[in-house]
């Protein structure tokens, strides 16, 4: 019997990370309702709305979007409550964390790297947008995946899960995100299907979570109204960052943040000695705290 997939929803408050992981290994993507505080959209709100000016030309967005990057550097607020939130970070941890076990010597050791930040940005779709292509996120690491079941599905399939809060009341008319439940489990070559898709409608404060290998895109704006949402992905610890956070926040924007999200933006080697500088970690190199210890 085929399996019927859904988007399902869940409240932050009273969801265990076991069910958010749950939904998301089956159907891809889960809603979660109420998981960012007003009070912390609004400061995200303030520090980011002054760089909504221009519209985006070229690459996989669409001609009416506003688009900020680089939030780790221009919002304590997104990247200490909305890319470093506990539930979020606690699924990913569970879905993208890597061991690895490996002879050293007569010595047989384990070693743990933990995902970090891939991407932060903002995206303002304008009335009159057109609709995004369907496409999926992991693209850009040329992950290649054979077809499975649900049952299949084991934690390290994926190389990325992602993060979109929405900052407005977010329609299928204002182009609310589209997404195909069950196409993280398609293999590469598989084509998709517009009537497959479903929209993910949310209010302020919602957050939708998915697998990059979902299919998903931003729909048309045919509505009067902006609709923003504030975006993240996480990666494998030892993956090259979509996002350059290296260049992205200086080291005085770094002093500013707890060790945790340093390392969260990779700012320490991957366990044992992935991304060293001098045989440091980055942090050490630039004279800080070494976050890794």
């Amino acid at each position: 019997m085929m399996h019927q997939f859904h988007l399902h929803s869940v409240e932050a408050r009273t969801a265990p990370v076991s069910q958010v992981v749950d939904l998301l290994t089956v159907n891809g993507g889960v809603i979660v309702r109420n998981l960012i505080d007003q009070d912390t959209l609004a400061q995200v709100s303030r520090d980011v709305t002054p760089h909504f000016d221009k519209f985006w030309e070229g690459g996989i967005f669409t001609s009416k979007s506003r688009v900020v990057t680089g939030l780790a550097a221009k919002s304590t607020a997104f990247i200490e409550h909305i890319a470093c939130n506990p539930l979020f970070l606690e699924v990913c941890d569970r879905l993208l964390a890597s061991t690895y076990t490996c002879w050293y010597g007569e010595e047989q050791v384990t070693f743990t790297s933990a995902p970090q930040i891939n991407a932060a940005i903002a995206i303002s779709n304008s009335p009159g947008n057109e609709a995004q292509k369907l496409h999926r996120d992991d693209m850009g690491l040329h992950h290649t995946l054979p077809g499975i079941n649900p049952e299949a599905y084991t934690p390290g399939r994926d190389v990325g899960v992602g993060l979109f809060v929405a900052a407005t009341r977010t329609t299928k008319e204002n182009g609310a995100t589209r997404f195909i439940p069950g196409s993280h489990l398609w293999d590469t070559s598989h084509r998709p299907d517009e009537g497959l898709t479903v929209p993910v409608e949310l209010q302020p404060g919602d957050a939708f979570i998915m697998l990059a290998s979902c299919f998903h895109a931003g729909s048309a704006n045919v509505s009067q109204e902006d609709r923003t949402i504030y975006s993240t992905f996480l990666t494998k610890g030892f993956l090259r960052q979509e996002e350059n956070q290296y260049l992205t926040v200086n080291k005085e924007q770094l002093k500013k943040y707890p060790s945790a999200v340093a390392k969260r933006l990779g700012f320490t080697p991957s366990d044992p000695f992935h991304g060293w500088v001098d045989l440091k970690s980055p942090l050490e190199a630039l004279g800080l705290e070494d976050s890794s210890k």
